[in-house]
């Protein structure tokens, strides 16, 4: 676990996120932008991640947890990271680092409408066959 200062913690991964050529940034707090943002900001091919920085004895605020929970709905990858190891695990579990574009949000689309089709061929279809198509929708998935 880091021990020192929370802004010592930023530099860390800042210098990191260089290394790996991510742009970032660090988000800076004024009267124009929204409250909690969390403290750095980034983004890869396409996708956008955060990372909320906090020492060992640091705590998430309401309003951190109310926009991390935003910034989630919003398909962003975000996290608290307390080192810089939980840093890299934040973006790495995420796919973010291997630079593919992801949608969760398209996925949970895609599921639904999968289900929706089949549902409505159930009735079009015999069992037999609808049992196969499900089979073929499940290996293209």
């Amino acid at each position: 676990m880091y021990t020192g200062r929370e802004s010592g913690l930023v530099k860390q991964i800042m210098k990191w996120l260089k290394h790996e050529k991510i742009f970032h940034y660090k988000v800076h707090g004024s009267q124009y932008q929204k409250i909690g943002l969390p403290d750095i900001a980034m983004v890869n091919n396409g996708r956008a991640a955060y990372i909320e920085v906090k020492t060992k004895k640091g705590v998430v605020s309401k309003i951190q947890k109310k926009v991390i929970g935003e910034l989630k709905d919003s398909g962003a990858v975000v996290g608290v990271a307390r080192n810089l190891f939980q840093a890299k695990d934040i973006l790495s579990n995420s796919g973010f680092l291997r630079g593919g574009f992801y949608e969760p949000r398209l996925q949970g689309f895609m599921l639904k409408s999968v289900n929706k089709i089949a549902e409505e061929l159930f009735h079009a279809l015999s069992l037999a066959d609808y049992k196969r198509l499900i089979i073929k929708l499940q290996e293209r998935i």
